[in-house]
């Protein structure tokens, strides 16, 4: 399936219209230029470096797929719902949350990095962890709601009844107030989750 057609399931499912992500799409692709899947080993001399995972070949079988991470990406996007010129660095800084419990920099030469994973899928960064419950409609149905904040500084992954993954930046601190969340419900995660991996 291609990444439009998601996009077109997603428009009936959330009530939005087909433009807000034929938009999203846009500005993904324009300001992701450093999102790059590159295996440099793999790369011959003569071979032009790829620089951006939003831009897909023209013509007939062109346009990107919906694999679980452009898939993962784009949902999470439309979860922080930021502006055009902000959204693909917002989204990159949310992938990039680490769970909770993570201890990543420190003094010493003794300093060891502490990662901690989520428990239902094994992973570090809360992105990882959001593609792999996509991946996997089995996971997928485990879950019962996924948010994000705004500001791309804390993720949930709530699953198992009452059992939550929780992600934060490390030197983040919880205030009082007034905080804008995302949220995709358990019900339409296993939905993408089954579109995106049967064939």
């Amino acid at each position: 399936m291609k990444l439009i057609t998601l996009c077109g399931h997603l428009a009936v499912a959330t009530g939005r219209e087909m433009s807000d992500f034929t938009e999203l799409l846009r500005a993904l692709k324009e300001g992701s230029t450093h999102f790059a899947n590159i295996d440099i080993g793999a790369i011959k001399a003569s071979e032009e470096i790829p620089t951006n995972r939003f831009i897909a070949k023209s013509g007939p079988g062109g346009g990107l797929d919906a694999d679980p991470f452009h898939t993962a990406f784009v949902v999470l996007a439309l979860m922080l719902d930021a502006p055009r010129r902000e959204v693909a660095i917002a989204t990159w800084r949310a992938w990039h949350i680490s769970h909770r419990g993570s201890i990543l920099s420190g003094w010493g030469e003794d300093f060891e990095p502490t990662l901690a994973e989520c428990k239902l899928t094994r992973r570090h960064l809360f992105g990882e962890a959001f593609k792999a419950t996509l991946s996997d409609p089995e996971l997928a149905k485990r879950v019962s709601l996924v948010r994000v904040d705004a500001r791309s500084e804390i993720a949930e992954i709530h699953y198992d009844g009452d059992e939550i993954s929780e992600f934060e930046e490390e030197y983040h601190r919880r205030t009082e107030g007034l905080r804008i969340v995302g949220e995709l419900s358990g019900n339409l995660l296993h939905r993408i989750a089954v579109l995106i991996t049967r064939q």
